[in-house]
């Protein structure tokens, strides 16, 4: 907890969920606060004395893995801390000769990304597990699948900075993906690992690729204007998509088709399995189409509002792409908030974001027509009492 006679820190240097988005935390300029994301509790807060640039939490415990950060870290940049909050001390450390970029946990693995490489720890030992080359990635891109039955990561890949490179450690196999026309600045997994979602540079075009074979399965846009960040996530049963930015909407999706296609290829890929050990050599092999030279249509801007509406061409819904691809997809829904970065998450028919402005947000969600969403609750995180 924060000591008495103390000043409140209100910056935000980072904000991350956990495993299961039942918790986000903040880091500081003084350290790091927690809070529970439905329903709402916190926050709880530690002062460190110094800045922490990232917190990740290993589900509801005590053990955090913590880098430093802004104006005077806490800790030296190539240098990863495991900090017990029950007894308010360094429990180990992981350092490196060139700056780690970002942290992520999941269940007994640790990952530190840096700029060209990932180092796959034991949270539990600090062995070493595995070591991935990775293309030049200076904003810490890694993509995490949540599902604790197996690990699936996506990582820029080493060839070209428009690919992503997936390695599945249950499986032992990597798949390299052509995710965009141009570099890829955000990479996000469904909690299964059978989808894998990209923006690209301009942060306009959300692509979402299978996980199982790399193919093309949806393209979504967000809006035509270029924005400086973006963050995409997915519901647990992944029936839904949301893609926010620092423009204030956030967008979201409707996975149905998406899905319907993903077991259709997957159900065709199982049964060419099948077939082929039986011998039934004559069944033709299905198509192998490069989507990639889709060409996406020019949108028109009408006017400020039109620019973060998803469906500006006036086709009509039943249109086709020559690819098999609907040129178009509509956003089911959005959720208005005060233009500013943010992260989100969904939890039954609510849409939570937490923005960097020290905003919290709830969003009602009409499942059956979908439209703009109700906001039901938005709290400043400054004015909420220490827990």
């Amino acid at each position: 907890m924060y000591l008495n006679n103390e000043t409140e820190d209100y910056s935000m240097l980072n904000i991350s969920f956990n495993q299961d988005n039942s918790c986000f935390s903040i880091g500081t300029e003084t350290g790091y606060k927690i809070y529970q994301t439905y329903p709402f509790k916190g926050p709880y807060k530690r002062n460190m004395n110094g800045g922490i640039g990232t917190v990740e939490m290993l589900y509801k415990s005590n053990f955090l893995a913590l880098l430093g950060g802004g104006k005077t870290p806490k800790f030296n940049n190539n240098k990863v801390v495991i900090w017990d909050d029950s007894k308010n001390k360094e429990i180990g450390e992981i350092k490196f000769i060139t700056p780690i970029i970002n942290i992520k946990i999941k269940k007994d693995l640790l990952f530190i990304i840096c700029q060209k490489r990932i180092y796959l720890f034991n949270f539990n030992t600090y062995d070493i597990i595995d070591t991935i080359d990775t293309g030049d990635n200076n904003t810490g891109l890694i993509a995490i699948n949540n599902d604790p039955s197996f690990t699936l990561i996506g990582y820029p890949s080493t060839n070209n900075l428009n690919e992503v490179q997936l390695k599945n450690f249950k499986t032992k196999k990597n798949l390299s993906i052509i995710a965009q026309d141009d570099n890829v600045s955000h990479i996000s997994m469904n909690y299964d690992g059978t989808l894998l979602a990209t923006s690209n540079e301009k942060r306009t075009i959300v692509k979402v690729h299978s996980c199982i074979d790399g193919t093309l399965l949806k393209i979504f846009k967000r809006g035509i204007d270029k924005v400086e960040y973006i963050y995409i996530c997915f519901d647990k049963e992944t029936k839904f998509m949301a893609v926010s930015s620092n423009k204030g909407t956030i967008h979201i999706f409707s996975l149905g088709s998406t899905i319907k296609k993903l077991k259709e290829k997957e159900k065709m890929r199982t049964s060419l399995i099948e077939n082929e050990k039986e011998g039934k050599n004559e069944i033709k092999k299905e198509n192998k189409i490069n989507y990639n030279i889709i060409n996406i249509f020019n949108f028109k801007k009408n006017n400020e509002e039109n620019s973060e509406i998803d469906n500006e061409e006036k086709l009509p819904d039943n249109a086709k792409s020559f690819f098999g691809l609907s040129q178009i997809e509509k956003g089911f829904a959005k959720v208005k908030i005060k233009p500013q970065k943010n992260i989100c998450t969904f939890y039954n028919n609510l849409l939570i974001a937490i923005s960097y402005d020290n905003k919290y947000y709830q969003a009602e969600i009409d499942m059956k027509k979908g439209g703009n969403c109700k906001l039901i609750q938005e709290i400043n995180l400054n004015e909420i009492p220490n827990s």
